[in-house]
C-alpha cells in the first residue's frame, strides 16, 4: 500500500506546498539573496495554481472579457450593438436585474458615450440564472458567454466612436474579486 508505485493524486494545495517547500529547500543553496527571492515569488505563487498561470485572479477583468459586434445605423439612424461578456469558468457575474436590493450596487450595468459625453441608450440585459442560498436569499448571475443588447440613436451626420463601459465584480465559491470596467470602441 505504501509503495512508490501508487497513482494516488494528492491535493493541489498540499502538491503546492511541498512544491514550495522543495524550492525554499533549494533556496538555501543558492549563493545569491536576489536568486532565493525569485525562487521564493515563484513558490508562493504555485499555491494559486490553476487556470490562471500559477497567478490567482484579482480583480474581475482577470476572468471577464468583452466583445462588440454592431450593425450598421439603420435608415432612422438607430444602431444595434451586441455585447458580448465572456465569463471564466467557475466564475459568475451579478445579473442586471439582480433580483436583491442588497446587490443592486454590484449588478452589471452598462454606459454608453459618443465623443466623451455620456449619451441616453435602451440596455436589454438576459434575464440571468437564479441562485437560491437558501433562508430567503436570492439572486440572479450570469456564466459563460452572455450576450448585452445596446441600442442607440445616432445622426447621421455624426460619425464618431461609441465607447461602451460595462461595470461588471466577478465572484466564486471562494471569493469576491474587485469590480471592474470593461471598455470597447464602436467605430
Amino acid at each position: 500500500m505504501g509503495d512508490s508505485t501508487s497513482t494516488t493524486k494528492r491535493p493541489k494545495l498540499v502538491s503546492s506546498l511541498m512544491c514550495c517547500r522543495c524550492i525554499l529547500e533549494a533556496c538555501n543553496m543558492l549563493q545569491s539573496k536576489f536568486h532565493c527571492f525569485i525562487a521564493a515569488v515563484f513558490a508562493v505563487s504555485r499555491i494559486g495554481g490553476g487556470a490562471y498561470a500559477g497567478v490567482a485572479p484579482v480583480v474581475s477583468s482577470d476572468v471577464v472579457k468583452i466583445n462588440i459586434t454592431a450593425d450598421k445605423p439603420r435608415g432612422d439612424g438607430i444602431q444595434v450593438i451586441n455585447v458580448t461578456l465572456s465569463i471564466s469558468p467557475s466564475f459568475h457575474i451579478l445579473a442586471n436585474p439582480v433580483g436583491n436590493e442588497d446587490l443592486v450596487a454590484s449588478q452589471t450595468s452598462v454606459r454608453v458615450h459618443v465623443a466623451g459625453r455620456p449619451v441616453g441608450a435602451k440596455i436589454t440585459y438576459p434575464q440571468g440564472k437564479l441562485v437560491d442560498e437558501g433562508n430567503g436569499v436570492t439572486f440572479r448571475i450570469y456564466e459563460g458567454k452572455t450576450i448585452l443588447k445596446v441600442s442607440l440613436t445616432r445622426a447621421k451626420e455624426n460619425s464618431s466612436p461609441v465607447e461602451i463601459i460595462v461595470s461588471v465584480q466577478a465572484s466564486n465559491e471562494q471569493r469576491n474579486l474587485r469590480p471592474s470596467r470593461l471598455t470597447a470602441i464602436v467605430p
